[in-house]
Order: C-alpha cells, then sequence, then structure tokens
C-alpha cells in the first residue's frame, strides 16, 4: 500500500493553535518500537522497521521511501499483525513480508506518541503528534491522504502561519538522531 502524507514539525504554540481550531473525531496513545541492524543498512536506504503497539494490539510495519518532496514523503508500507513486540527480525520475516533483503535486526528503542486524529476531510486524515523519545519530546502535524490533498487544509495552515513547504523527517530519523546523539 503507498502512504501519502505531509508532516510538519511544530512549535508547542503551534500545537496549542491546531489542537484548539479543528475538532478531533478520536485520540489515543500508541507507541513504535524501532528497529535496525549493526551496519546500519536500514538507515542508508532511509527504510523504517518497527512494531507498533496500539491498545495491545501490535504490528509489524516497514515503510520503504517511494518519492519525497520537501514535506510530502510517499511510502510503500507493509505490515502485519504479530504477538508482541521482538528483540530480533530475522531476515527471512522481512523478506516474507516485502521481498526485500535486510540482515537480522535489533530492537534499539521505542517513541510514544500522544495522537488525536480528525477525519473530516474527504480521503484525508490530519493527525496532531505529541511525540516522546529518550529526553526529546517534538511535535507534528501528520497529513495521511489517498490520492490528493483537500486545498482548504493548506488555506487554514497558511492562515495559521504554519510553514509546510520544508522538508521535515520522519519520526524514525528524529529518533534515530537523537539516539546516536546520546549514543556518543
Amino acid at each position: 500500500m503507498l502512504e501519502k502524507e505531509l508532516k510538519v514539525l511544530l512549535t508547542n504554540e503551534q500545537f496549542n493553535k491546531i489542537s484548539n481550531y479543528w475538532k478531533w473525531n478520536k485520540s489515543y496513545e500508541q507507541i513504535n518500537y524501532y528497529y535496525t541492524d549493526k551496519n546500519g543498512i536500514v538507515q542508508q536506504k532511509n527504510i523504517t522497521v518497527r512494531v507498533r503497539d496500539k491498545n495491545g494490539e501490535y504490528i509489524l510495519q516497514v515503510k520503504v521511501p517511494y518519492e519525497t518532496c520537501d514535506s510530502i514523503k510517499i511510502s510503500e508500507e507493509f505490515e502485519k499483525k504479530v504477538e508482541k513486540v521482538y528483540k530480533k527480525i530475522s531476515p527471512d520475516e522481512i523478506y516474507q513480508l516485502t521481498h526485500i533483503q535486510l540482515p537480522e535486526l535489533y530492537l534499539i528503542g521505542k517513541l510514544k506518541t500522544y495522537r488525536k486524529e480528525n477525519t473530516n476531510f474527504k480521503g484525508c486524515t490530519i493527525c496532531l503528534d505529541k511525540n516522546k523519545y529518550g529526553n526529546k519530546v517534538d511535535n507534528e502535524l501528520e497529513i495521511e491522504y489517498v490520492d490528493s490533498l483537500d486545498p482548504q487544509i493548506l488555506i487554514i495552515l497558511r492562515e495559521m502561519q504554519i510553514k509546510y513547504e520544508e522538508k521535515c523527517d520522519g519520526k524514525f530519523t528524529r529518533f534515530m538522531a537523537h539516539f546516536n546523539k546520546t549514543e556518543c
């Protein structure tokens, strides 16, 4: 499945402004457990491998970049239900899911997200996230869409003076930057 999303990092002020502006259909907590290999191949290929725990349901997800243009990212996403968070993931398991050859992967840490969702725009889900990993907290707006992005959303963001044209690293990239900084 192809996933299209626009990502924007937010200040606390912008986060609060958006939080109060839109009506949210649901809110929940999820934890992403991230994996990498000993040689950094996953990062070199910009692939995200995680097990997501959402309400006690575990999903193994692999996101492979397809196309990126500024803050819009298109990825091919593969996923399947799993029993638990694994310490290691075998190359066979990844290959069966994606047909991509990767080495053995190891659990390196987790990122907790407090998410609010708005599904009031056709074909779009607006996600407002507060992310915690290590001693770091950040705020992020993700707009996931199927075919095209509703222009009304972009107009609202412009009126709020929220810049969405700049490249925004995804959660895994930010997590790894923090992880590598704290490992040194």
